[in-house]
């Protein structure tokens, strides 16, 4: 009958320590899942593009040569490479300067085209190959300058000669920069973006070579979008479901999980306690104090007291300083002594288990019920 009872005892235990391993799994996910719900912002700012507006300048160039052994008729060529200026008359300048947008917008500014002659680390002049000019645009295509200048490079060699001779200063170099100098607004409904300035096209003029230093073409994009609030949501197995609801469907049981699984592991751990005898406890705690003996004593021509608790006896060795004797055959019950003089004090503690010493009822998988 005991051997049975033990059995179906280990089998509870069992079936206990399954069921509680797929409860901490089951928590554990959970609390992962209402981790990510809990970071996770209940809404969401949602864009969607509404216009796109695109600013785009493009600069071409060509050259009128005078006749030379390199070409004897003169003329005009486009220029791909350098530029010599002893055979060259005019570069002729075409600006393309344009405002594309997905839906009709609204411009409104000024231009004027600004050529800047600079001598490299030492001065600078600015000069307007067009004056200000105003325009009043509307549509998705608008175009604020697409026309042809022209830079007398002639003039601007007899320029550099006149200020190296009137400073006393030469220059290893210079640079031409022509600039479409844009000021104004761009309109899309409550929307204002300034026109883009950035773009010029820029020469470096050394040893009678004109050459080409950068891009001819200069893009800037400006998105408008459309934002609104909208609530977060997550996609599980092709549904829709809100981060709010996850967060209270994951949250609530994980609360209610925790405090079942908390008070299942505080009556296991009541239980295992429950489970060790009282030698097993005082071995555990005060083992490295005992003084384990080979024999029994011989109680004969002495006074025995016996205690009636461990506590009595810790007591009595630490105020009288006194060894703490531990005696156990295997065979009967172990009995700890303190010798003093004539006089022996003696405990026997229990070797059964308090959960032991009633009958165990086995409950529904769980726990063991005294």
């Amino acid at each position: 009958m005991p051997r049975l009872k033990d059995a179906l005892m280990k089998a509870a235990v069992q079936r206990s320590n399954h069921f509680y391993g797929v409860l901490f799994l089951l928590w554990a996910l959970l609390l992962v899942i209402s981790l990510f719900t809990l970071s996770t912002p209940l809404n969401i700012e949602e864009k969607n593009l509404i216009n796109n507006i695109i600013q785009k300048t493009y600069f071409d160039y060509s050259a009128d040569l005078l006749p030379s052994l390199l070409y004897p008729n003169g003329g005009t060529i486009e220029a791909g490479g350098p530029i010599f200026t002893n055979i060259t008359k005019t570069i002729n300048l075409h600006i393309d300067s344009r405002i594309i947008a997905d839906k009709p917008v609204k411009v409104e500014g000024t231009y004027r085209i600004t050529c800047r002659l600079i001598s490299e680390n030492s001065w600078e002049h600015d000069y307007y190959l067009r004056d200000e000019q105003r325009f009043e645009l509307e549509g998705t295509d608008n175009t604020l300058i697409d026309g042809q200048f022209s830079i007398p490079i002639e003039d601007i060699l007899s320029f550099f000669d006149d200020v190296e001779q009137e400073l006393g200063t030469y220059s290893d170099g210079y640079i031409i920069k022509i600039t479409p100098e844009l000021n104004g607004i761009i309109t899309y409904g409550d929307e204002e973006i300034p026109i883009d300035s950035s773009s010029e096209l820029t020469f470096r003029l050394s040893s009678n070579i004109l050459e080409l230093v950068g891009d001819k073409e200069f893009i800037s994009e400006t998105p408008i979008y459309n934002s609104r609030i909208v609530e977060n949501s997550f996609n599980i197995m092709g549904k829709t479901v809100p981060i709010k609801a996850i967060r209270i469907i994951s949250t609530i049981p994980l609360l209610l999980l925790t405090i079942y699984l908390s008070l299942g592991v505080a009556y296991k751990i009541k239980l295992q306690r429950n489970s060790q005898s009282e030698l097993d406890k005082i071995i555990k705690k005060y083992g490295k104090r005992l003084v384990y003996l080979k024999k029994n004593i011989e109680t004969t021509r002495h006074i025995i007291l016996e205690l009636e608790s461990f506590e009595d006896m810790i007591r009595i060795s630490e105020d009288k300083d006194l060894p703490l004797l531990f005696y156990f055959s295997g065979e009967g019950k172990p009995i700890l002594y303190v010798i003093e003089s004539t006089t022996i004090y003696s405990y026997m503690p229990e070797t059964v288990a308090v959960n032991q010493k009633n009958e165990v009822v086995i409950g529904k998988d769980l726990f063991y019920v005294q």
